[in-house]
């Protein structure tokens, strides 16, 4: 695919999540931790979305700047991007992501410029930020802080 069938799909993924669930967060909130748990699984891949998109976030900014190089760019990218597909492949069995962002490494080999880079960067925003929203919203937020409050202070 080309760097912009790549985005384009990227997009639509995007679209697709934006007001419907997506299965893989139905299916991840049956993966089950190292204790045979789901609440780690969930708080570890609500905190890791949200950290992809600050990431993410500051790529973009580094490539607005003009003593930033395409090249330097595309390459942190891709190390991040490939750290992220081998952990949400592993630990969270998240094959659509882990899809999208092999794509996006395979956009950032063939890439010509920083129009495309920002292009591709604004959609893989766009998609992990919604995917971190409606992981967020499945953790029991007020009850685990209850609880960590219960434990730790003595609050009830």
């Amino acid at each position: 695919m080309s760097v912009t069938e790549i985005i384009d799909s990227i997009r639509e993924a995007r679209k697709r999540i934006w007001e419907k669930e997506p299965d893989e967060v139905r299916k991840l909130l049956k993966t089950m931790g190292s204790y045979d748990e789901n609440c780690m699984v969930m708080l570890y891949t609500e905190s890791e979305t949200r950290q992809l998109v600050d990431f993410l976030y500051c790529l973009r900014g580094a490539a607005k700047k003009e003593e930033v190089t395409l090249e330097s760019v595309k390459a942190i990218t891709k190390l991040v991007l490939e750290f992220y597909a081998e952990k949400f492949a592993g630990w969270y069995r998240m094959t659509d992501t882990v899809r999208l962002f092999k794509d996006a490494v395979s956009a950032l080999g063939q890439m010509v410029d920083k129009t495309e880079y920002n292009a591709l960067l604004e959609e893989l925003l766009l998609y992990i930020g919604r995917l971190n929203l409606w992981i967020e919203v499945k953790i029991p937020w007020h009850e685990i802080i209850g609880t960590y409050e219960w434990i730790v202070h003595g609050k009830p």
